[in-house]
């Protein structure tokens, strides 16, 4: 595969864009939720998922899901599931998204600003990290609607104790 180099703003190293979406194998995904312990919406609930290079998806869900916590493996992904997610990642420029620290004064929603949205792209050889939240980059909150559906089969009902 040819790939070529671009010096992405935020970034202090130049990441390789593949001239094609084939899913090269070192793709890795880590999309971490910094949001609430107990959201009825998956997109706000404080959350972790790792898809490694194997395919294999990792998800936290609600107060599990620290920076100090691995998950523990939820299931593998088919090949055109992660070819989809990687061609969404390539085709909106994820990878391209600029690196963004700390917190932001942007206040339109109070909610959607205050759930941090921490993604982590592996490929190529490469790592480009971000930061953002659902005001700043929509075309994130996408990536993570489709991880949702992934982990969404393989999740156990919680058991109802009798009372």
């Amino acid at each position: 595969m040819t790939t070529t180099w671009a010096l992405f703003s935020g970034c202090n190293a130049s990441f390789p864009v593949a001239k094609s979406a084939a899913v090269p194998s070192d793709f890795a995904l880590q999309v971490h939720i910094n949001g609430q312990a107990d959201s009825n919406e998956p997109h706000r609930l404080r959350s972790q998922y790792i898809l490694e290079p194997n395919r294999q998806l990792r998800v936290a869900l609600g107060v599990d899901a620290t920076g100090n916590y691995f998950p523990k493996p939820a299931r593998k992904l088919t090949f055109d599931e992660v070819q989809t997610l990687y061609r969404h990642i390539y085709h909106l420029h994820l990878m391209s998204q600029p690196e963004r620290r700390g917190t932001s004064s942007h206040t339109t929603n109070r909610a959607d600003n205050s759930i941090r949205y921490q993604i982590q792209i592996t490929a190529h050889g490469r790592t480009h990290r971000y930061i953002t939240t659902l005001h700043k980059s929509p075309v994130t909150l996408r990536l993570i609607r489709l991880l949702i559906r992934m982990r969404q089969p393989i999740l156990p009902v919680p058991i109802q104790h009798p009372s």
